[in-house]
């Protein structure tokens, strides 16, 4: 679906379910909500979609005249609810980052991929609305995913700033409702900051620059390639790197990647931004500590000098 949300905006695609691979409404409604606009060819089983390009979501956190410091860290791929999650790894990660009962970082920034989803073939979105009992049992399998996540982010009193990945689109493929939005819910019940952007791509505002953090679309998988500098050059070459807040232009200056369970911090010198891919928390990946820190100062020509 993700790789349908890039692909699409280069030409009409089928609209019926069994050519799209999911439910219509579904795919729909996750790309209005991504930053496009679908527009309409034909009609019944003729039916065209593509999707318009509006623009990616962005949100100020605080400008340059308020701090030029930054001081935040990078997870992804946590996949609760997979037999191989481990919840002793992410816990271990956070209380790095939390001492005497404070926050050590200001954000803590989650790239997709929460949870392990709903894979196996046996379920679908005609079962699942039309059998309250298969409903019933995906509603747990949802609640029980959620559950291994919330007691271990809900220990910390951190900002924790969340988008979707591809796993978390299965629920919503079989007709239930979003796990993310689910443990918002609940964390926020406990008082606790957890902010959920629903998309898989956001841009912030942090001091003066942006900081891109997206779900990587899953046909960046080239053999031999680095993922997230094939998406960086993507945008290079269509969409830009440096968005609008308002009627000011920011320039990218990090850009996080979750999908790709791999652990790699690269530098571009040519468009001067930090690329961080901070690995996943399925014990057999574990190679290397999954989290990026990054804390540093915005200099006066926008450049980052990490500390």
């Amino acid at each position: 679906m993700l790789r349908m949300l890039e692909t699409a905006n280069e030409d009409y695609i089928p609209f019926r379910r069994e050519e799209l691979g999911i439910e219509p409404h579904v795919f729909e409604d996750v790309a209005r909500r991504c930053g496009f606009e679908p527009i309409m060819l034909g009609s019944g089983i003729k039916t065209r979609i593509k999707l318009k390009k509006r623009g990616i979501p962005i949100v100020k956190l605080y400008d340059k005249h308020e701090s030029n410091r930054f001081n935040y860290l990078d997870i992804a791929d946590i996949h609760a609810g997979h037999p191989d999650f481990s919840p002793e790894v992410l816990d271990e990660v956070l209380s790095k980052y939390y001492n005497g009962g404070k926050p050590t970082v200001d954000y803590v920034f989650i790239a997709g991929d929460l949870f392990e989803g709903i894979t196996s073939d046996e379920y679908s979105y005609e079962l699942v609305t039309q059998n309250p009992h298969m409903k019933e049992r995906v509603n747990s399998i949802r609640n029980h995913q959620v559950n291994l996540l919330f007691n271990v982010l809900s220990k910390y009193d951190f900002d924790y700033r969340v988008i979707n990945g591809n796993h978390e689109y299965t629920f919503e493929q079989l007709g239930v409702d979003s796990p993310i939005a689910l443990l918002e819910r609940m964390m926020h019940q406990r008082q606790k900051k957890f902010t959920f952007y629903d998309t898989y791509i956001i841009d912030f505002v942090i001091a003066g620059v942006v900081k891109r953090m997206m779900h990587l679309e899953s046909f960046h998988q080239r053999d031999g390639a680095v993922h997230a500098y094939d998406r960086l050059m993507k945008f290079r070459k269509h969409g830009g790197l440096t968005p609008y807040y308002g009627d000011k232009k920011h320039p990218i200056r990090m850009f996080q990647c979750g999908h790709i369970h791999r652990r790699e911090e690269l530098y571009d010198s040519m468009d001067k931004i930090f690329i961080s891919q901070s690995g996943s928390f399925i014990k057999d990946e574990l190679l290397y500590s999954p989290s990026i820190h990054m804390k540093g100062t915005v200099l006066d020509d926008s450049r980052i000098l990490r500390d």
